[in-house]
């Protein structure tokens, strides 16, 4: 899952989606030229002028503000039919935009399944 507000690539839902994950992202930023309704399930969001400086943002940027209601709704759908989760689940072979499949994504994926970090260990072992 990344309910984001402002994502670059989004490497941590596609090296998800490589393993054959299936994802719940904010539909807003980079993450928009692989993932797709077809291929994840998109999360809504509310365009917001930032009122105060956060970090590298200005007062003024706009950023989503992801739906947190749509984002538990969804993955409780997720739970509830182990067929959604199925049919979410990316298939780099098959993957219209080029990303998922391009052929540094098995290198890297099996380089994260071997070696994952404890606190990604229970989601990378995570049967939908």
């Amino acid at each position: 899952m990344s309910l984001h507000r402002s994502e670059g690539f989004g490497f941590g839902p596609a090296e998800a989606m490589a393993l054959g994950k299936a994802i719940l992202a904010t539909n807003w930023s980079g993450n928009t030229d692989y993932m797709r309704p077809d291929n994840c399930l998109p999360i809504g969001y509310t365009l917001v002028s930032l009122e105060e400086n956060y970090g590298p943002y200005k007062k003024g940027q706009i950023w989503a503000e992801p739906d947190v209601q749509q984002a538990a709704q969804a993955m409780q759908s997720l739970l509830a039919d182990r067929t959604l989760a199925h049919t979410r689940t990316p298939r780099p072979r098959n993957d219209r935009s080029g990303i998922l499949a391009a052929g540094r994504w098995p290198h890297d994926a099996q380089a994260i399944a071997g070696n994952p970090r404890p606190a990604c260990q229970a989601a990378l072992n995570q049967e939908f």
